[in-house]
């Protein structure tokens, strides 16, 4: 006859073991999820721009996915308190995005980022409501419209606003020499030479 401190004993000690494996257990899965937090790359934000008087902000984040990267940016806007996504993309390899600190124009209507690749630069132009244009674009890539210009110079640098809807791009010759200023018109999409006086 088995007596009750032996069947109090058993108990304990099961009662112990399977303590002892749920713990472990635990720890595996604690182990495993630390994994793959660290698999994950954080969040990297870019420089940010602010208009005028304060009031929106445009913000950017670079994060890796995969063996891509991935970008977001968005609009805050402090009077009303929004925040706005505008524009999120997965990077082609070479390729980074960025915020040039003058990105808005002067009435807080558009405002542009900069694309970098391996062959220059780029500059998307953006209405800041988050609202395609016309033609249900997006945003207007300013180095299209340049090659549909069919002039040779190439873009150096896009320089920030002249006006509302003015975008200053400077421009230089293939062989890198010289630079001459035109303004990108939102409102035509058209190239406007900048004559010097």
């Amino acid at each position: 006859m088995v007596s009750k401190k032996s069947v109090g004993f058993v108990l304990v000690v099961g009662l112990i073991v399977i303590s002892y494996f749920s713990v472990i257990r635990s720890r595996k899965s604690d182990v495993l999820i630390i994994g793959e937090a660290e698999a994950t790359s954080p969040s990297i934000w870019l420089e940010e721009a602010t208009n005028s008087d304060g009031s929106l902000k445009i913000v950017g984040k670079r994060k890796t996915v995969g063996e891509n990267i991935g970008y977001s940016f968005n609009i805050l806007d402090n009077q009303n308190n929004t925040n706005l996504l505008l524009f999120e993309t997965v990077a082609d390899i070479g390729q980074t995005f960025a915020i040039p600190s003058n990105s808005w124009s002067s009435d807080n209507k558009y405002l542009f980022i900069q694309k970098n690749y391996l062959g220059g630069k780029d500059y998307y132009v953006f209405k800041a409501d988050g609202s395609s244009f016309g033609d249900s674009k997006k945003f207007l890539e300013v180095g299209e419209y340049w090659r549909q210009s069919g002039n040779k110079e190439i873009i150096d640098h896009v320089s920030g606003w002249a006006g509302a809807d003015l975008l200053v791009a400077y421009t230089t010759e293939p062989d890198g020499t010289g630079s001459k200023a035109y303004w990108f018109v939102i409102g035509s999409r058209k190239f406007m030479q900048v004559r010097e006086l």
